[in-house]
């Protein structure tokens, strides 16, 4: 005959059984303690240091919600009064618009950097790939037009006051015409050294 199920059902019979006999928990528990390294060890027992202290996390926490709580009771009272209210959403829209301002500056400053930086990439590309290492050119291409075309009218104006001033010669024209080549060439070769 079969004996009857103590209440709880089968595995409460089986765990008195287990635990009638004598030092058989204990005899687990040692085998358990030998399989188990270090690491582990350590990993149990910091996981049990947890869950006995989360009663008191739990505890702290409630009291700090409770201390704001509180603290919010204090400064708009129980109940929050219109003009506080009115205060937060003059606040809020005061941020709003300073963080709109701050956006718009930021914007601003960003595209002012990029067009910096587009710049100097365009002024990178102009470059040779090499530059030379005796004499640095910083003139650009605009500059010498410029400059080319006023020494241009200069030496016509020269050549012209020469010319008036010695008689209108054929020999005073080419005088003066030799005279322009030779301070150009020495102008170009001081100016090509130096710049």
């Amino acid at each position: 005959m079969i004996a009857p199920t103590p209440p709880g059902g089968q595995g409460n019979a089986d765990a008195a059984l287990c635990k009638s006999t004598p030092n058989k928990v204990s005899n687990l528990y040692s085998e358990m303690n030998s399989c188990r390294n270090e690491i582990e060890n350590g990993r149990i027992d910091s996981l049990m240091f947890k869950i006995m202290n989360i009663q008191q996390d739990m505890d702290q926490e409630s009291t700090q919600f409770n201390d704001l709580i509180l603290s919010g009771d204090n400064i708009f009272g129980t109940t929050t009064h219109d003009s506080n209210m009115a205060e937060i959403q003059k606040r809020n829209q005061e941020l709003k618009d300073m963080k709109a301002n701050v956006q718009a500056e930021i914007d601003k400053n960003e595209s002012i950097a990029e067009r910096a930086d587009r710049d100097f990439v365009d002024s990178r590309e102009a470059l040779p790939d090499s530059l030379p290492k005796k004499s640095l050119h910083v003139i650009e291409d605009y500059t010498l037009a410029v400059a080319l075309i006023t020494y241009i009218f200069m030496a016509l104006a020269f050549l012209y006051v020469y010319v008036v001033a010695s008689g209108y010669t054929l020999r005073s024209i080419i005088v003066g015409l030799i005279a322009e080549i030779v301070i150009t060439i020495a102008l170009f070769s001081i100016l090509y050294k130096f710049i």
